[in-house]
């Protein structure tokens, strides 16, 4: 993204940072968030599984699991579950891919014991 000013620069990198009081944005950025694909799809739904997991290649017992996974722990990027699944799938053994599952989602899972109960 090409700015007009140093100051325009600087109130981007401000404005993702902070909340501001003028919002600065329809001038800044040319496109509306809300047309992006990732808004369009209501969270855990079935439209919105389909999306995240649209290039994973998974059996779909992994990706039942992914599910369970994400819906438990309230887990809502569109990447994760597809991550989740790829973790699942290329963990040299199950114990691994627990550990990394709840390394990588530490701030959000809760109870650890859950993950494993779902993948065990």
């Amino acid at each position: 993204m090409r700015f007009k000013s140093n100051a325009q620069r600087k109130a981007v990198m401000m404005k993702m940072t902070f909340k501001q009081r003028n919002d600065i944005s329809p001038t800044l950025f040319k496109y509306n968030i809300k047309q992006f694909p990732e808004t369009k799809y209501k969270t855990y739904s079935d439209s919105w599984f389909k999306e995240t997991f649209k290039n994973v290649n998974v059996s779909s017992k992994i990706k039942s699991q992914a599910k369970q996974i994400v819906k438990d722990n309230k887990i809502g990027g569109l990447c994760d579950p597809g991550y989740i699944a790829n973790t699942i799938k290329n963990s040299p053994n199950k114990e691994s891919a627990i550990q990394r599952i709840n390394s990588a989602y530490s701030s959000t899972i809760k109870n650890k014991k859950s993950v494993s109960k779902i993948i065990k």
